[in-house]
């Protein structure tokens, strides 16, 4: 009986001797003896050499572990420990991590970011500092102001000397100027009410040889105000001086300082002037005669305008209340 001897690469695999060595075993379907099939999971291979190879990876797919029996056991698409490429591996101490088209993609727990861009390394940034105070680079940085990060808000800690926060918005820090230094001619006419800052407690003017009284309540910073105390009695026959008391009185939190001008702010004569310290309440009185003529019979009108000065001194508050803002008062005839 033939029995034939097979060169390398070929082997008799019908059981047929009189044909000899017919079957090519470096083939895919054949692959280093009969009938074993050379095909590797998720990617291409080869028998060339009669052993079965592994020659390229299917898209998404690589050989982590580097053995060609298995092929191609990774989807690098979706595998956190080998996302993109082998042994890239996706961590995330702060939430979630995920491997999204060959990318890390982390999903953070509250309170944490990703801002080092990096999403291999997940959300390695702790939230509500003031630095990344509710997202990655929201800094507190408010203006005039030292600042908090509160419940992942930027809020006013302190205003710095000089200012207040007046608005109660956070987001412009304290934006009011106690010592905004306004010019002599950027006064305020009291006696007009033409201000929405000013609250009345009644509409009467101040006349100065009568106990006339206005209060003004809830101020806060610098002013200049006007008024014009008025002569109230017109009797050639009778001298009644003129005069008044002014007053500013603050709150606590913040002192104030008082000075008083005849005529005209920027060159008429200063009046009086008071400055205190700890919040006092400062006053100035004032006065001038009542200049009647018993030979002409005649009593001219000796009404006058004061300018008042209210200058900041101390402090870095103007919320609503006794302790933070000012109350400006008028009384004639003193």
């Amino acid at each position: 009986t033939c029995v034939p001897t097979c060169a390398d690469g070929w082997s008799d695999c019908d059981g047929d001797p009189s044909n000899g060595c017919e079957t090519n075993i470096n083939t895919l379907t054949d692959c280093g003896s009969c009938g074993v099939a050379c095909d590797l999971a998720n990617g291409s291979e080869s028998c060339a050499s009669g052993t079965c190879e592994l020659t390229a990876c299917n898209t998404g797919y690589a050989d982590c572990d580097g053995s060609d029996t298995n092929g191609c056991e990774i989807y690098t698409l979706t595998d956190v420990d080998n996302c993109g490429s082998c042994g890239l591996e996706c961590s995330n101490d702060n939430g979630g991590a995920f491997c999204s088209a060959g990318e890390c993609a982390p999903t953070c727990s509250t309170g944490w970011g990703d801002c080092d861009s990096d999403t291999v390394n997940g959300c390695e940034t702790q939230l509500g500092t003031l630095s990344n105070c509710s997202s990655c680079g929201n800094a507190c940085n408010l203006p005039n102001a030292s600042s908090l990060c509160t419940n992942y808000a930027c809020a006013v800690n302190s205003c710095s000397e000089g200012y207040c926060d007046s608005n109660g918005v956070a987001s412009d820090g304290c934006e009011y100027a106690l010592n905004s230094n306004p010019t002599c001619n950027q006064w305020i006419d009291l006696d007009d009410y033409l201000s929405g800052l000013i609250s009345p407690g009644n509409t009467s003017l101040i006349r100065g040889d009568y106990g006339d009284s206005l209060t003004f309540s809830g101020l806060a910073g610098e002013y200049w105000f006007r008024m014009n105390i008025v002569e109230g009695y017109s009797n050639w026959a009778l001298s009644w001086d003129l005069s008044a008391t002014i007053t500013v009185d603050p709150g606590s939190a913040v002192d104030y300082d008082l000075e008083v001008y005849y005529d005209d702010p920027c060159t008429g004569a200063l009046a009086g002037a008071s400055s205190s310290t700890g919040g006092a309440a400062e006053t100035v009185n004032i006065g001038w005669n009542d200049n009647v003529s018993t030979l002409s019979f005649s009593d001219p009108d000796d009404s006058r305008y004061i300018f008042i000065r209210v200058k900041f001194q101390s402090g870095n508050s103007c919320s609503s209340g006794e302790s933070s803002t000012y109350t400006l008062t008028v009384v004639g005839d003193t």
